[in-house]
């Protein structure tokens, strides 16, 4: 917030509080012959064009009312505003600090539009021009963006200079008196405090069905996987319980993560939805020989097999390739997995 305000001017018992001009856009708009508080009503519709982003997350303010329907806007993120609200104290204006840089004077040069006034601030460069809009730029661009012959060098920055009409603190971000302040404060606890609360007890209901829906992927992931790994089993009851008692009664214990490797190799896959699973099949090993599992892959391009195979070798698997053929628009790859420390 310190960083937010650059100067406070005092004048007649008031304090206004100048900004970083980098944080306000100041545009001249034709407007149409309006009452102010209809016309402020209506002016973020009219500077939508001119506006990056959505409307509703700005704060838009008529400063100025100037000859032939035009008008002197200031555009700010609501979130500035609202930082600087929390910490207002007795502010009874704010403004971009640029604007309280006089108006060039006209002159009768070819383009008098031109005319510029410039503050330095240390390697800031505040800018005003005719029109009464301003500019911050970094010192080191400002001479590649302005004419210096055409600037106009002032050595402060004068309250009289500021727009006669509104400021910034106004509509949903006018001064407030001390109790309304502290109101404010306690409303917003409240409801933040009912927001984090609604929102936990949303999360719960939906992670609580999450894990619910993902544990039956699982279940029929892993049956879907056995029966293609052992066609010759027609009834699977337990997949843990069936797939170890097979693996410890061919192998014994070097093959008793076969779930594991089955089920590693099939979440690697499913991080690579370009590839498409065509085969899998489970080898047991003689004697110490470790499990294998050979996967039978397509992929639109080889760089999509490489990568896989390189995700692979990074969890642990011992990758072996059977060689690649391409047929029609697919690659086709046969590999075998093997987990690393497996004897």
């Amino acid at each position: 917030m310190d960083d937010m305000i650059t100067e406070i001017i005092h004048n007649d018992n008031a304090a206004t509080a100048l900004i970083k001009g980098e944080l306000v856009s100041s545009f001249v708009v034709t407007v149409p012959p309006l009452g102010p508080q209809k016309l402020q009503k209506i002016l973020p519709n009219l500077m939508a064009d001119k506006i990056a982003g959505e409307v509703a997350d700005h704060h838009v303010v008529m400063l100025e009312k100037q000859a032939d329907d035009q008008a002197l806007v200031a555009v700010i993120r609501a979130t500035d505003m609202s930082e600087l609200i929390v910490q207002e104290g007795n502010f009874k204006a704010a403004f971009p600090d640029y604007l309280a840089l006089p108006r060039p004077e006209e002159s009768s040069e070819k383009n008098p539009e031109d005319n510029y006034t410039y503050y330095l601030d240390g390697d800031r460069v505040l800018i005003r021009h005719v029109d009464g809009t301003g500019v911050v730029l970094a010192r080191s661009i400002w001479h590649q963006l302005y004419n210096p012959s055409l600037g106009y060098q002032v050595f402060g920055l004068d309250h009289r200079a500021l727009p006669m009409g509104a400021d910034l603190l106004v509509g949903a971000f006018s001064p407030q008196k001390p109790w309304q302040n502290y109101g404010r404060y306690f409303k917003r606890s409240a409801v933040l405090v009912l927001m984090l609360l609604f929102s936990y007890s949303t999360y719960l209901v939906i992670k609580t069905q999450q894990n619910q829906d993902y544990a039956y992927e699982l279940q029929d992931a892993q049956i879907s996987l056995f029966k293609e790994a052992f066609p010759e089993v027609r009834r699977v009851v337990n997949v843990e319980v069936q797939l170890n008692s097979m693996a410890t009664g061919k192998g014994g214990a070097a093959n008793g993560d076969a779930l594991s490797t089955i089920a590693r190799g099939y979440e690697m896959l499913s991080k690579h939805p370009l590839l498409s699973l065509q085969s899998l099949r489970y080898q047991d090993g003689a004697g110490a020989t470790p499990l294998s599992l050979l996967l039978s892959v397509s992929s639109p391009d080889f760089a999509s097999l490489e990568t896989f195979k390189t995700d692979l070798s990074n969890q642990s698997f011992i990758v072996s390739d059977g060689g690649a053929r391409q047929e029609d628009e697919r690659i086709f790859s046969d590999i075998t997995l093997k987990l690393e420390g497996a004897e």
